[in-house]
């Protein structure tokens, strides 16, 4: 699928309400966060870095959760640490391998260098209840 039919059918999903199934995590785009977070959209936000072998970890972790239907509500979008540089101040992220959970637009946890399969998903299964 191209990036642009990605967008669209993530976009489809935010305007007319109905979740869309994550089974990757899409790139970083201001514009699907921002409208994501203004939905009201369960958000996981993955500050990684290609050289970092922590966030390669928690990418490969990521990569497996994503597809489970428990988490079809939540969206998980991957920043580039070294170039989604003012997101990455807004959220005051100092280090990579950073996740920043969302409800919307108020931030309920986050965590750092994260690489435990079951503390990546108690973490993603309290994200989706809440």
């Amino acid at each position: 699928m191209t990036n642009k039919i990605k967008v669209l059918t993530l976009l489809a999903g935010l305007f007319i309400g109905t979740a869309t199934f994550a089974t990757e995590i899409e790139k970083f785009n201001s514009e699907i966060f921002m409208d994501a977070q203004k939905a009201g959209k369960k958000i996981v936000l993955h500050y990684h870095a290609d050289w970092c072998p922590t966030c390669r970890k928690q990418n490969n972790l990521l990569s497996e959760l994503v597809k489970d239907s428990k988490y079809k509500d939540l969206i998980f979008i991957q920043a580039n640490y070294d170039k989604d540089t003012e997101i990455k101040k807004k959220h005051n992220v100092k280090s990579q391998s950073t996740l920043i959970y969302f409800k919307g637009e108020t931030e309920v946890s986050r965590s750092l260098g994260q690489t435990d399969k079951k503390v990546l998903a108690d973490e993603l299964n309290n994200l989706a209840v809440k």
